[in-house]
């Protein structure tokens, strides 16, 4: 008890002997102000000198000639505006699986429905399945009801095979027996 009680006062020392050190510090080492030079007055501002300076060449293209090239294709205007006014609706369908006796598979199908070169609405649906746990051991709490019987179970299982043993409150008499699974589903 002496040794903890005696701990904090120390703890408490250095503590205040850091903020004090660090306090000494940054007053010593960044209290004192720039010295102006003695050409400039002290409200001296140049909005040229803190603008951001790029060196950047811009091609502007002279005009040319325009030459016109017949396609040898038919065109359906009509088709194309239909097409770009249309909604369309495309769904991308991604897969992931953990590996492993907890792991899982997920799908994402995600849906974005495009109008006139923008997507106009996007919607996502996540299914998560999990992988069915195969214990092969397990420890259970059971109970039954009816008439005379009145019976609270603790049960184990290993692979197929169940033993139980409890007491029956109705008969006032101890329960015990074995099991075997037939069938898994």
């Amino acid at each position: 008890m002496t040794n903890v009680s005696s701990k904090w006062p120390v703890l408490v020392l250095v503590f205040l002997a850091t903020l004090a050190a660090a306090f000494t510090l940054g007053r010593c080492t960044g209290a004192g102000s720039a010295e102006e030079p003695s050409g400039y007055p002290s409200s001296f501002y140049d909005p040229l000198l803190s603008l951001p300076t790029t060196k950047d060449s811009i091609y502007v293209p002279l005009p040319q000639e325009t030459v016109r090239v017949e396609l040898p294709a038919v065109v359906d205007t009509d088709a194309i505006i239909s097409s770009y006014f249309s909604r369309h609706v495309y769904r991308d369908t991604l897969r992931a699986s953990a590996p492993g006796k907890l792991g899982g598979s997920a799908v994402a199908v995600i849906s974005d429905t495009v109008a006139q070169n923008v997507i106009a609405g996007r919607s996502v649906r996540l299914t998560f399945t999990p992988n069915r746990l195969a214990t092969t051991r397990s420890v259970d709490l059971q109970s039954t009801w009816g008439l005379h019987n009145t019976t609270l179970l603790a049960a184990y299982h290993y692979r197929r095979w169940v033993m139980y043993a409890g007491y029956n409150f109705s008969e006032r008499s101890p329960v015990a027996g074995v099991g075997y699974q037939l069938i898994r589903w």
